[in-house]
């Protein structure tokens, strides 16, 4: 009777035993099934975002990429982008100074950055791409990881660039771009009123944005578009050319008032966007003057352009130039 005893418990533990591996297994082919769902709602929502995910142990400078959204079907991005060497071969040269500068911050601590950029490919094709990323923590490893994604932005980067054009007005800073300009200053010109034109480009600004991210580079543009509005007068002009390249125009023909109210100006509108963004952006200043100087817009862009590289030169941070003679206060120098 024990005998038959012990084998029914026996039994009972076997079936127990199997009963609960069933259990477990099939919560596990549950479990597994959900995350498969997941995963496919996950290629599929990058498939249609026209994305990668990536992440980049900075260490070994190690770039590892979902294999999937290297080249998502039914998207945009139809492409391989190999974060390796050859990634930054085929960065545009516009761009590569820039991401090798946000690489580098990174390195030296960054948390996060969003850049957009321009990717060349082998076809000759250029299509714009956005990284965003963050660091993570480094699994153990004892090495930082940066965790992102890229997106292929091109059609609404093109979108934005074509309505820029149209409207005239530099969506960051508010000012007129570009286009703007080159028909105003021609209108202003064609009038044959005397006027003063200064090529601005900053200093520091690079600086900026590896320490602190292109967010506050940003702001510090945006902060020094809308203080220059702010702050001009009847006749006055600003614009931006692109990058941290601006341009003032005064009117007038006395041209001592003029440096001192574009110096006036650039210096105002710096304290302010600086205050925000806790950083040290200057200014190197080229001034050029119709029609003693030039006797088309061309030319007077050209003089001033020429004039703010003698600025540059310097290397003080604020400083202005001109083709010729002494300014009143002790900035403006001769070539």
């Amino acid at each position: 009777m024990s005998t038959i005893f012990a084998s029914l418990a026996a039994f009972a533990v076997v079936v127990f035993t199997v009963f609960a591996a069933w259990r477990r297994y099939r919560a596990l082919a549950v479990r597994i099934e959900s995350l498969e769902t997941q995963a496919g709602w996950y290629h599929d929502a990058l498939r249609i975002a026209g994305a990668g995910v990536w992440n980049w142990h900075i260490q070994d400078d190690q770039w590892n990429w979902v294999e999937d959204t290297r080249r998502p079907r039914g998207s945009t991005l139809s492409y391989p982008v190999a974060m390796s060497d050859d990634f930054h071969t085929f960065l545009h040269p516009d761009d590569r100074e820039r991401y090798l500068a946000i690489e580098d911050a990174c390195r030296m601590g960054q948390e996060s950055y969003v850049v957009d950029y321009r990717y060349m490919l082998a076809e000759g094709e250029t299509r714009w791409l956005r990284d965003i990323a963050h660091r993570s923590a480094d699994n153990g490893s004892g090495s930082p990881v940066m965790v992102g994604i890229t997106l292929d932005i091109t059609e609404e980067k093109l979108r934005a660039l074509d309505s820029e054009r149209q409207s005239g007005e530099d969506e960051l800073t508010g000012l007129p771009n570009r286009r703007s300009l080159l028909d105003h200053l021609a209108q202003r010109v064609g009038a044959g009123l005397p006027l003063a034109l200064a090529f601005i480009d900053l200093n520091g600004f690079k600086t900026l944005n590896d320490r602190h991210g292109h967010a506050s580079g940003d702001m510090c543009l945006g902060l020094l578009g809308r203080n220059l509005t702010a702050r001009l007068a009847k006749g006055e002009f600003a614009a931006r050319l692109g990058g941290d390249e601006f341009v003032i125009i005064v009117q007038g023909d006395d041209e001592d008032a003029a440096i001192a109210r574009v110096e006036d100006l650039v210096s105002d509108a710096l304290l302010v966007a600086n205050a925000a963004v806790k950083a040290r952006v200057g200014a190197a200043i080229g001034m050029a003057f119709f029609p003693r100087q030039a006797s088309t817009s061309q030319e007077l862009l050209s003089a001033a352009d020429q004039a703010m590289y003698l600025a540059k030169a310097t290397g003080r941070p604020i400083e202005i130039r001109t083709l010729d003679g002494e300014s009143p206060n002790g900035r403006r120098r001769s070539a």
